[in-house]
């Protein structure tokens, strides 16, 4: 039995409901996934996991599963080991009409390749790091690492401006108030499951009432502001992967409530530029300071130094360093803008 209120979808017992709008829960579908080698998927569970409170990146009975809500589908993917390097990614469909939408269930699996970075050659990224011995040795130690991005541009934006000038601990826990409260919902198996809100639905929202989950004043303006002009096709963040970086980053500066760090770590993490670099993040800062052997935190001017040798790679070389700080449980909980 299934039932809409709001923005929640409940679907109770897999099979087909004649209540309400004919909505469908179809059989599993499942096919096997081959990322480029190697690959760490432990290290992707790990990542996940880094601070408790996350809805949208979820870690259960050892895979990582998260929803989609799509004009035509809501699906849930759940993707797991399957035997030496392989993934099987495996997907429940609740789909209104009660038919089933290859094309939806292509662009899921499209997403979540270039998500999980399940193509991704790292043997340039491992060249242009070779010349740093203590870079390169961290690279070695995590073989297999890949960058996790986001599906789209916008969650990372939003992320992003949830995280500035906070504890990453707090950061998931507003961001976790955020989907509850405007995100798509739904139970499959007897667990609830959210999808981050869209552009549209963000736009709607009222700015006083995020302020009042906890966000502030000035950075719901800027989430409702940016929702309502992405919403409206007036900014496309997504072509942004496709202009040379330092007008994508100008792009993005130009924008009320962005600033340096914002612009690089939502091209980092939003369209996996790789040289895009958040120079100031505070978790880089720790982390340079134990490459480079320092007592204490690395300036901004050393971190930035220290990165022109990781060039056209200097984004990987910081998701790998917030990787080191996050296995060793090292991630400060200084106020930073550290939303790694």
């Amino acid at each position: 039995m299934h039932r809409r209120c709001g923005n929640r979808v409940r679907v109770g017992v897999p099979g087909w409901s004649t209540v309400g709008t004919m909505k469908a829960v179809l059989p599993a579908t499942s096919l096997l996934l081959k990322p480029q080698p190697p690959y760490r998927f432990d290290y992707l569970l790990t990542y996940c996991t880094r601070r408790a409170g996350e809805l949208v990146d979820r870690v259960e009975d050892g895979a990582y599963r998260r929803l989609f809500s799509l004009p035509a589908a809501t699906v849930l993917a759940d993707v797991r080991p399957d035997g030496g390097a392989a993934l099987r990614l495996t997907l429940q469909t609740m789909n209104p009409s009660g038919g089933r939408s290859l094309g939806t269930e292509a662009a899921i699996e499209a997403s979540l390749r270039r998500t999980l970075g399940l193509g991704d050659d790292l043997s340039q990224f491992e060249k242009a790091t070779g010349d740093d011995p203590e870079l390169a040795e961290i690279v070695h130690r995590f073989a297999g690492l890949r960058l996790v991005s986001t599906p789209t541009a916008f969650e990372a934006f939003v992320w992003a401006v949830i995280g500035q000038q906070i504890s990453l601990h707090v950061a998931f826990r507003l961001k976790a108030a955020l989907v509850r409260r405007y995100g798509v919902d739904a139970t499959f198996g007897g667990s609830m499951y959210w999808a981050f809100p869209e552009p549209a639905r963000l736009a709607e929202a009222d700015p006083a009432e995020l302020a009042s989950l906890g966000l502030g004043r000035r950075k719901s303006a800027t989430i409702v502001e940016i929702a309502t002009v992405v919403a409206s096709g007036a900014l496309d963040l997504e072509a942004l992967a496709d202009v040379p970086l330092a007008e994508a980053e100008a792009t993005l500066c130009a924008l009320h409530g962005v600033g340096p760090w914002t612009a690089s770590y939502t091209l980092l993490r939003g369209l996996r530029r790789a040289d895009a670099f958040p120079t100031s993040d505070i978790g880089l800062r720790h982390a340079c300071g134990i490459l480079l052997n320092l007592d204490r935190m690395a300036t901004v001017q050393e971190v930035s130094e220290r990165a022109e040798h990781w060039r056209p790679f200097r984004g990987y070389a910081a998701f790998f360093l917030w990787f080191m700080l996050t296995e060793t449980r090292r991630v400060t909980d200084d106020r930073s803008g550290a939303a790694v």
